[in-house]
């Protein structure tokens, strides 16, 4: 099957692609390990790719600026088994890293400066070098709780949409309302702040 169709079969099946077959939960919750270094890299995300593209036409058309939510454990370098069991004792490990907010054009302008290859999948090394605005910055970009509370509660970040009707705000309606493919992830935040 092609990747296209395979798009076509995920859309009309929605949340059924969730249900597996019990040969595939077995290999799902089989026990493997797995290492995370800086030099892991987010697969999900291909310097130059469609999607890629997609995402910095649609910030430049809409001038609506779009972020990257990066998903790193607490510690770099790690290891993780998985399936997780419970853990032994009560000590919390230390987030040093975790999640990260990185805007989309900081990435883009240090995966164009460093002259990363086409399908190039970037590194925790990779954002780590990237320098983001605003003095609430940190390595590899931002923890999401700066971000929320410092920089989108701040006004520094994010888009105001108004209250008007949301079919008039055509780069909000391109997300919400003329998509042609399941959504895999998004996350919506309304804040309600005094006027």
């Amino acid at each position: 099957m092609s990747r296209s169709e395979d798009l076509e079969i995920d859309y009309r099946i929605g949340f059924g692609r969730l249900l597996h077959s019990e040969s595939e939960f077995k290999a799902a919750v089989r026990e493997r390990t797995f290492h995370f270094s800086a030099h892991s890299q987010y697969r999900a995300l291909e310097y130059k790719g469609n999607q890629y593209g997609r995402v910095l036409e649609y910030q430049k058309d809409e001038a609506i600026p779009v972020h990257y939510f990066l998903y790193n454990p607490l510690q770099i370098p790690s290891s993780a088994t998985l399936p997780l069991s419970a853990p032994e004792g009560n000590s919390p490990t230390a987030c040093d890293v975790g999640c990260r907010v990185v805007p989309a054009t900081s990435l883009d302008q240090a995966m164009t400066s460093a002259w990363k290859p086409v399908g190039y999948n970037p590194s925790y090394a990779d954002v780590v070098a990237i320098a983001t605005p605003h003095a609430v910055a940190s390595q590899a970009g931002w923890r999401l709780e700066n971000f929320i509370v410092d920089l989108v509660i701040g006004c520094h970040e994010g888009y105001v949409a108004g209250n008007n009707d949301p079919t008039r705000d055509s780069g909000l309606f391109r997300v919400f309302g003329g998509r042609t493919a399941p959504i895999s992830a998004a996350v919506s935040i309304t804040i309600d702040a005094p006027a």
